[in-house]
């Protein structure tokens, strides 16, 4: 099927060919008639020229096909012209579709990768630059605006909550305004079904068309899903969070002193973390699995965990098998899997002598990595029923003598870094091989 314009360009080049065909008669016929002339025929002699009927029908057909050619034409052109208006408005809506895109694409990337806050005010300046406004604004509690309070002027503000009321009443997008007070678009919106806010747009001039208006309700679909994402993402925090507490309990109802150690471990191997320039979700997933580092203990029967004398090999294993349980539970309770396997790996060293894997440098996992230092540095500062503690920087001493073999050096640097202090000296190799080995 032919579009509108492939059929008016086809008739055009009908029209040429016939234009070319009363040509090439009109110019035969000049031919004969010359020919004539330079053979000293009379033109009276010719037969077509003497003819009853060519003088009457062969006048009439040129003018016919003349006349009717120019009809053509100008059909044409007026089909041509059509045509070109349509492709200009065709253009001009593909032009806003894809300014509205854009605009709804940064929308959707500031609500995926900045915080609500920030989020918002990108969005409310991006809002300034698109539609050419003089003023955005967010209406909660408190009017939230773009520029600040004292770049806008009154009679904006007075407009916009105006409108912000406007549309909260009614429940859908209002437009409003006039020359003397400026022109207002409010779009309210909804978080989990919830009328919560209303984002609004002023200029002075000019009225905001019915395309502004789709755009901004795109733009607020968006905002109201990344609003909602982030309200459902606290929920699951806040569950989560729930869970970690009751699990942390439950294992400190068997090792009393685990959530102190838990804690010290985690506030330790965040800061570790924030040292080494781990990502914000990488902090998060340390921090997970730092406070049911050793979740697995739930595995261990009770009186082997408080058992008051040196532990038999079997009864051993049972402690060593900890991390092996720690993942399972964490997998069963859906954790993110670089808690599960940093929970997995804590106790992992790189020069293999760790378990459960006996896992060798890089296949250990960096979170894993920080924690094992962590860890051991927590413990070997804090008192046992066998040992008191240790100073900090007695334990930094032991902790760096085996950096670059059992510990990540990067990591030990970080520590030290953290803690802001130097290692004591006087520590020998073997006391600091028979410390680490109780400490794990």
């Amino acid at each position: 099927m032919h579009t509108p314009v492939e059929t008016v360009i086809r008739r055009e080049r009908q029209l040429h060919a016939l234009s070319y065909v009363v040509i090439i008669a009109l110019c035969g016929m000049a031919a004969v008639l010359t020919s004539a002339i330079l053979k000293g025929l009379g033109v009276g002699n010719v037969w077509l020229i003497e003819s009853y009927y060519f003088r009457v029908l062969f006048p009439g057909l040129l003018v016919a096909t003349v006349l009717y050619m120019a009809d053509q034409h100008r059909r044409l052109q007026n089909r041509l012209r059509e045509a070109h208006e349509a492709l200009a408005t065709t253009a001009t809506d593909l032009e806003r579709s894809v300014s509205r895109l854009t605009f709804a694409y940064d929308v959707a990337q500031a609500m995926a990768s900045l915080t609500v806050s920030n989020a918002i005010n990108k969005t409310l300046a991006k809002a300034l630059e698109h539609f050419d406004a003089d003023v955005a604004a967010i209406v909660e509690d408190d009017v939230d605006l773009v520029p600040g309070d004292e770049a806008a002027p009154e009679s904006a503000v007075a407009a916009i909550m105006s409108a912000a009321v406007e549309a909260v009443r009614s429940g859908r997008s209002v437009t409003a305004g006039d020359r003397h007070t400026g022109f207002t678009l409010a779009v309210p919106l909804r978080v989990t079904g919830r009328l919560t806010s209303v984002a609004a747009l002023w200029r002075k001039e000019p009225a905001f068309s019915s395309d502004d208006v789709d755009t901004l309700l795109i733009a607020s679909r968006l905002l109201e899903l990344g609003l909602e994402n982030r309200v459902l993402l606290e929920q699951a925090n806040g569950r989560l969070r729930g869970l970690m507490n009751t699990v942390a309990t439950l294992v400190a109802d068997r090792v009393p002193e685990y959530r102190q150690h838990a804690q010290s471990t985690a506030d330790l191997a965040v800061n570790v973390g924030l040292a080494l320039g781990l990502t914000r979700e990488d902090i998060d997933h340390l921090r997970e699995a730092a406070t049911l580092l050793d979740v697995g203990m739930l595995d261990v029967p009770a009186e082997v965990i408080a058992a008051p004398r040196p532990l038999t090999p079997a009864e051993s294993e049972m402690i060593r098998a900890h991390p092996v349980a720690g993942e399972r539970i964490l997998a069963e309770a859906g954790f993110h899997p670089q808690v599960i396997s940093a929970v997995r790996a804590h106790h992992e060293r790189l020069d293999g002598s760790g378990y459960p894997d006996r896992a060798r440098g890089d296949e250990i996992p960096l979170l894993a990595r920080i924690l094992g230092v962590c860890d051991t540095f927590v413990a070997l500062s804090s008192p046992r029923p066998h040992r008191p503690a240790h100073s900090l920087p007695a334990a930094l001493t032991l902790i760096e003598a085996e950096a670059g073999s059992r510990f990540d050096a990067r990591v030990v640097a970080a520590l030290k870094q953290v803690l802001g202090m130097r290692p004591a000296a006087g520590q020998d190799v073997p006391e600091i091989e028979e410390l680490l080995r109780a400490a794990q």
